[in-house]
């Protein structure tokens, strides 16, 4: 994955950013349990950023484990750059492999989570991942886990 210097990620989530009219969570039929959004963002002027938000929540039908990955990616020609990354994963044993461990990633840089990650449930991830990406999402997301009947008009 190609990712840019910690402080240039930094300089890029320091703008009030917008994600307006986010689509629906798709859900995904090779995986399930996996939810995802993606959308790109607005700089608060309403002018297109270049960056872009991808959410992924996934809830293992096997283990009930609950796994938030949220992103933020500049759009480049070459292809998409990492900015931003939190990774929650609620496991309550060792993880098989380190990078499982909760983290999260401003630009090359990775940063340790912290033990009270693994009670967040998505409300939590969401708010902080919108607090350190500095992002608002009009109207609110939606949580996925939560089923929602909706009437149209």
């Amino acid at each position: 994955m190609l990712d840019m210097p910690a402080a240039e990620a930094r300089a890029l989530l320091a703008l009030s950013l917008v994600c307006e009219d986010a689509p629906d969570w798709a859900s995904h039929k090779l995986k399930p349990g996996l939810e995802t959004m993606e959308c790109g963002l607005l700089v608060e002027g309403r002018v297109r950023s270049g960056l872009r938000v991808s959410l992924e929540f996934a809830v293992s039908p096997k283990t009930g484990v609950t796994t938030y990955k949220f992103t933020v990616f500049r759009v480049k020609l070459g292809g998409l750059q990492r900015v931003y990354q939190l990774q929650v994963n609620a496991i309550a044993r060792k993880p098989k492999c380190w990078h499982d461990f909760v983290h999260e990633h401003m630009g090359l840089e990775r940063i340790p989570g912290k033990q009270e990650w693994l009670d967040w449930g998505f409300r939590e991830a969401l708010n902080y991942f919108c607090q350190q990406t500095n992002i608002t999402f009009v109207p609110p997301l939606a949580d996925p886990s939560v089923f929602e009947l909706r009437f149209s008009s």
